[in-house]
């Protein structure tokens, strides 16, 4: 898990369980609970989308000492995900 500016760090990890596929009303009735983000900002992002798609995660991991990108040779944070070995 990458946190964004101002801190720049990555604090974690987690296993995706699912990747959910779905009509944005459904995506949001499934996810809203969890999501972290209020239904307006939701809409707004899937403003005029076919489909939504939510990550269903599970063992979050918190470190106890993050990680800089620079500290796995990475000097700009990726658009989507990258794969870090140990």
């Amino acid at each position: 898990m990458y946190v964004t500016s101002p801190h720049c760090l990555i604090i974690g990890e987690f296993h995706i369980e699912c990747i959910l596929v779905d009509l944005p009303k459904r995506i949001w009735q499934k996810t809203f609970n969890d999501s972290g983000i209020s239904e307006e900002y939701f809409y707004q992002y899937y403003y005029n989308s076919e489909f939504a798609y939510a990550l269903k995660i599970s063992s979050p991991l918190r470190y106890d000492t993050p990680f800089k990108l620079e500290d796995f040779n990475i000097y700009t944070p990726p658009q989507s995900f990258v794969y870090l070995k140990n």
